[in-house]
């Protein structure tokens, strides 16, 4: 079995796409993070399809072929074509997040092998005993980087409570199929006895691929009245930790530097419209037309009206009143 890395990099865990002469093409069906109140969750059944669910909140029971295990915070379950398989919640609240993939050849009959054979060589073996007795229990310091790499995977606005089968994504599939897979390795490496004293070469790439999609995210969103806290929840991450990793990737806070956006917004707003100020304040994400004023002036040194004074003036365009 030949090993390809979906983003062209060598790493500690390579999902392997290739094996001999037949390709396996990753096909995302969907991603969710549900909440139940208390009985059966689904019907006893099975299919060709690799399920990884993350248990959040409550208690519940999981059947695995001819197994019954606990389901509770912080276990991570995986389930493989062919596996019979039920949830079964015991609580009045019972959230879990989970992904389901598969892996097809070229003529789209699909895969039907364990997951760890997906994985390069060298580390299948860790793959199959991650999961040998049941759930992986995934240690503290590990589980917001278990919530992140399922939020990367759902559609965007996806909140606890909904089901939303991803439509065609472009392309896209095959990518957050592969890239799941990368950080579920991770995960599992860094889960490892002693690996907490030794820091995981890839740990690096994972803070960068969460800190870019944070950064797209408030690209697209800056001029919503978005918070810190908002940020963190749709990523599935402590506000406290996500800040941290922000500044050490990005250089500085991530309100910061979504205060810089919107101020950025702001000026072309100020310079290109007539606008009045309060609505540019809106227009640009700030929730009232005081805090703007004010992190307008500590920013440029004087008001958004002298600004727009100031830059038609310059540019010889005619004041309008506001």
């Amino acid at each position: 079995m030949r090993a390809r890395s979906a983003q062209g990099g060598v790493g500690v865990l390579q999902v392997a796409l290739e094996a001999g002469d037949q390709l396996l093409r990753p096909v995302l069906h969907f991603a969710r993070s549900e909440s139940h109140g208390r009985g059966p969750i689904n019907t006893w059944h099975c299919h060709d399809v690799y399920h990884v669910v993350y248990i959040v909140e409550g208690e519940g029971l999981f059947r695995l072929d001819d197994l019954n295990l606990r389901a509770e915070p912080g276990l991570l379950f995986l389930i493989n074509p062919g596996q019979w398989h039920q949830f079964i919640s015991l609580s009045e609240t019972f959230s879990y997040d989970a992904i389901t993939f598969e892996f097809q050849s070229v003529d789209g009959t699909p895969c039907t092998w364990p997951l760890w054979r997906l994985f390069a060589p060298a580390h299948q073996e860790v793959m199959r005993q991650a999961f040998a007795d049941g759930p992986l229990s995934v240690p503290d310091r590990l589980k917001p980087w278990v919530r992140t790499a399922f939020g990367a995977a759902m559609p965007p606005g996806h909140g606890s409570g909904e089901s939303t089968f991803l439509y065609h994504p472009a392309g896209r599939e095959g990518l957050v199929v592969v890239t799941f897979l990368q950080d579920l390795g991770e995960i599992i490496q860094r889960a490892l006895p002693g690996a907490e004293e030794t820091p995981s070469p890839l740990e690096g790439g994972f803070q960068r691929r969460l800190v870019d999609q944070a950064v797209r995210f408030m690209n697209e969103n800056f001029t919503r009245p978005l918070t810190l806290d908002d940020i963190a929840r749709h990523f599935h991450i402590h506000p406290v930790y996500f800040s941290q990793l922000f500044k050490a990737e990005i250089g500085l806070p991530p309100r910061q530097y979504l205060l810089r956006l919107r101020l950025s917004h702001a000026r072309r707003l100020l310079g290109q419209t007539d606008l009045a100020i309060r609505d540019v304040a809106v227009a640009s994400g700030f929730r009232n037309v005081a805090y703007f004023s004010r992190a307008f002036r500590a920013a440029q040194g004087m008001s958004p009206s002298e600004y727009r004074t100031q830059y038609s003036t310059a540019n010889g365009k005619a004041v309008s009143p506001v």
